[in-house]
């Protein structure tokens, strides 16, 4: 009941601590300190209640992420990853589609508006990855790849969909955009998600602004309460950046 303000009070005593170390005139930090950074790097630490995969953890400008397929962009996954998903159904971080937005019969503004739902619903969750170019059963289930024309031109055009309507901007290593080749005569394109570091991401589009978050395999519109506990968490991102200075200063010295 407490989460929020035992992590404001953890951040508050690492700063003391800092500040103490600051303080001396010969300031050490012992080796053995970092032991329990090392062993998270190592995949030997993790917490409770997670996947004890070692290679679960895929470090993105400091952040810790665990994710389908160790977070890797389209170009490293192996055939054999990219084939693993026939026989899965969609979950919280896999979802498919059988053609590309743009080949839909629906009107631009619709697939565009569909095409940002799932984009920022990924990013506002675990992250998560979107094939375009899987036939599905009625189980959402994936049974089969089917060829998108034109993959590489597509993908130039969905992420400048993506960077002109979503808010804050998705960065370079949150979202990328990669056709595959599975054989001679089929090309998906694939669609990797990080969890956004500056959630919650807003779809801004025809004089609308919209926050939507995947659960389960379906994309919901956010709730107040949702939205509002993303907010709260930036007191303790502002405290980590202060923390993250003073140990730069403390190198430094």
């Amino acid at each position: 009941e407490k989460e929020e303000l035992l992590k404001t009070w953890g951040l508050v005593k690492i700063e003391e601590l800092i500040d103490h170390i600051l303080l001396e005139n010969e300031p050490k930090i012992l080796s053995k300190d970092f032991d329990w950074a090392r062993k998270i790097e190592a995949g030997t630490l993790r917490p409770s209640g997670t996947g004890q995969d070692k290679n679960a953890y895929l470090y993105v400008r400091t952040r810790q992420i665990s994710m389908l397929f160790n977070a890797k962009r389209p170009s490293e996954l192996s055939p054999s990853e990219v084939k693993s998903i026939i026989g899965k159904e969609e979950d919280q971080q896999l979802d498919f589609k059988t053609v590309s937005y743009q080949d839909t019969s629906k009107r631009e503004e619709d697939w565009k508006h569909d095409l940002l739902k799932d984009v920022t619903s990924l990013a506002n969750a675990q992250g998560g990855y979107l094939f375009i170019g899987v036939e599905e059963d009625g189980n959402d289930k994936a049974t089969n790849f089917r060829n998108v024309d034109n993959a590489r031109d597509k993908c130039k055009s969905i992420f400048d969909i993506c960077y002109r309507y979503i808010e804050d901007k998705l960065m370079a290593d949150e979202i990328v955009i990669e056709p595959y080749t599975i054989d001679k005569n089929t090309e998906v394109i694939i669609i990797r998600i990080l969890p956004g570091q500056n959630q919650p991401y807003m779809i801004n589009f025809q004089d609308n602004t919209l926050f939507y978050k995947r659960h389960g395999k379906s994309n919901r519109p956010m709730t107040i309460s949702e939205i509002r506990d993303i907010f709260k968490s930036d007191e303790h991102l502002r405290r980590l950046e202060k923390i993250e200075k003073m140990i730069e200063h403390l190198i430094r010295k």
